[in-house]
């Protein structure tokens, strides 16, 4: 091998093997994942944002019953329910 001897190109595959892991650990600390939101919610999340811009009084009870009936356990329930409270304080 000339020159080169078998310790030359261990330690550089070795500072290779290094060198990806400490950047791998660096990028997967610094930069947070992401959290996928999954479709059900979604598409719940959606679905309350129609409802909440539907001005039709009766449009707007059916389609906070869909997400009630469809994802019934979905952090949008919750805030149906909140809504629904608020629309009944403003029609009293």
């Amino acid at each position: 091998m000339g020159g080169l001897g078998f310790n030359f190109f261990a330690g550089l595959v070795l500072g290779a093997i290094v060198g990806f892991i400490i950047g791998y650990l660096a990028g997967a600390v610094s930069k947070p994942e992401e959290k996928k939101i999954p479709a059900r919610e979604d598409k719940a999340k959606k679905l309350f944002e129609l409802a909440i811009k539907e001005e039709n009084g009766e449009k707007k009870t059916e389609l906070l019953g869909k997400i009630l009936e469809k994802y019934p356990h979905s952090q949008w329930a919750d805030k149906v329910l909140e809504e629904v409270m608020k629309m009944k304080k403003e029609t009293k």
